[in-house]
């Protein structure tokens, strides 16, 4: 119906409505000479609150209920057949626990021999009011026969819909969901699902759009769109799930529903849901089960999406794993290989050769060499234990920087040369060394694989990365310890007076510095 005939609907419905035969069959407790009547409020997506009569005259009533539930009677009244009665009684209309600032007026008058008047209308603010005016947003149902079987007058008020869409969101398996957000296009009447969902749990959602209500986007769209945080095992994972059901008015009814799973936090950057990227190959999924108008009604859509983990086919095997690499995994930019990032900190690893640069001195003098580290740390990365998987251009290590830099902001680099040179004291029976350690952005993780000719994905679990920190610079550190302590030294290690000749001038190329002891 089109807002004009629903004006006149509402306005004709102020008219009087002559109704033979209203009057009630008298209770047990009602003299043969007198009529009365239960007035009752069915209720449809709406709550009554702030009740008040506002016109009485004739008759007997029990007080006015303020706020009566569905169904409950609001008040009774009754009065002598012989003479006229009529009670007017406002009440401000709520939804999902809110008022609204709409309103109904109610009216219902028994006249002498039997006839009966009843009418109902919706109000944009308080009846009596000034700039109160008529609306449209709710449809109010006034009784036609008091002849029911608990002799009630019955009034009846529910949104008046325009287009509706609801859904049920499910997880699977060890999937589990937070930090849920709703949105939904600046409509008032909306229940959201829970913020949180736990493992093979499901909520409901809907929202309703009425005549009269406006949106932010173009068009009649009653839409409600979803966004979570995914968890796994109760941790969190570096994916979101984003989905809505919507139904939009038009010259037919179209009805739409979605879900999908993202590496891109929804509300970072202003990126609307819509357009997040809908990230292809992930360890997980979101699908729609079930979708169809409710009881047939074409201004509904309800939609069930159940999120949980993707079918994947795990490769544990070093040497399959590599075959899949080295086939799927050819650039940077393999839209058919991609990486579950599982962890990654900033650290550092010492070399492993700790007396790489080491000093022994066999005199009684104090020894003052000078130096010189230079050594290159070089993106590396490792399949299950200790199994190197090889590819021509390390492009898994790349993946997993990009994957590292996107959701930490750390800077890495391919390959990196550290140099440094500083003097170290080496004292007479010691050994002196650099302790050098190297600064590491270390990754773990899984490989996702997608074979579209087989449509299968491919899961490569345990990848260890580790990356260059192109922002910080080596740490080193000088250690000392007694000679007698050090029976094995590094092939590496430089030694003064290597003859333990204590009578031995040092060598003038190491230039010792007397200590004069």
């Amino acid at each position: 119906m089109s807002t004009p005939a629903k004006i006149a609907a509402a306005a004709a419905a102020l008219a009087a409505v002559i109704l033979a035969g209203f009057a009630g069959t008298a209770g047990p407790a009602v003299a043969d000479d007198s009529v009365s009547a239960q007035v009752v409020f069915n209720l449809f997506r709406t709550t009554l609150s702030d009740g008040q009569v506002v016109g009485s005259a004739g008759g007997t009533s029990s007080a006015l209920v303020t706020a009566p539930a569905s169904g409950a009677t609001a008040f009774t009244f009754s009065a002598p057949k012989s003479e006229t009665m009529s009670r007017t009684l406002i009440y401000q209309l709520g939804m999902v626990g809110h008022t609204t600032g709409y309103w109904v007026k109610a009216s219902i008058q028994y006249y002498t021999r039997g006839v009966w008047d009843s009418s109902c209308s919706i109000y944009k603010g308080r009846p009596g009011t000034a700039g109160a005016e008529a609306a449209t947003e709710w449809n109010c149902q006034a009784p036609s026969s008091s002849h029911d079987a608990k002799n009630r007058a019955v009034f009846t008020i529910s949104q008046n819909r325009f287009a509706e869409a609801s859904g049920t969101l499910r997880t699977t398996g060890a999937v589990s969901l937070k930090d849920g957000e709703y949105d939904f296009n600046n409509l008032p009447y909306a229940q959201a699902g829970s913020t949180t969902l736990g493992e093979n749990a499901s909520t409901k959602f809907a929202v309703v759009m009425r005549e009269g209500d406006t949106t932010i986007t173009n068009g009649a769209l009653a839409r409600a769109r979803f966004s979570y945080r995914i968890l796994d095992g109760g941790k969190p994972t570096n994916y979101w799930v984003v989905g809505w059901s919507q139904t939009e008015r038009g010259a037919i009814f179209h009805h739409h529903a979605a879900c999908f799973v993202t590496s891109q936090q929804p509300g970072k950057g202003s990126v609307p849901l819509d357009e997040l990227r809908r990230d292809e190959i992930t360890p997980y999924d979101c699908k729609i089960a079930r979708e169809d108008t409710v009881n047939g009604d074409r201004g509904t859509y309800d939609a069930e999406l159940v999120v949980g983990d993707r079918k994947m086919t795990v490769i544990t095997n070093a040497a399959s794993a590599a075959d899949l690499v080295n086939r799927f995994c050819t650039s940077i930019d393999s839209q058919n290989c991609t990486v579950n990032l599982t962890d990654a900190k900033q650290t550092t690893k010492p070399l492993d050769d700790k007396l790489k640069y080491s000093f022994a001195n066999y005199t009684k003098h104090v020894w003052k060499p000078d130096v010189v580290i230079e050594e290159k740390i070089v993106m590396s990365h490792k399949y299950g234990l200790e199994i190197t998987v090889r590819t021509d251009a390390k492009i898994l290590g790349q993946k997993f920087g990009v994957a590292v830099k996107n959701k930490y902001e750390f800077q890495w680099k391919e390959e990196k040369t550290f140099e440094a040179k500083m003097p170290v004291d080496v004292e007479p029976g010691e050994v002196s060394w650099v302790q050098v350690s190297m600064p590491l952005i270390v990754a773990d993780g899984d490989v996702l694989i997608f074979d579209r000719a087989k449509n299968v994905t491919y899961r490569l679990p345990n990848v260890h990365v580790e990356l260059p920190d192109d922002r910080k610079n080596v740490q080193w550190a000088i250690k000392s310890d007694k000679l007698a302590k050090f029976p094995h030294l590094s092939p590496d290690t430089e030694v003064l007076n290597p003859d333990d000749t204590t009578s031995t001038a040092p060598s003038p190329s190491a230039a010792p510095a007397p200590t004069g002891r």
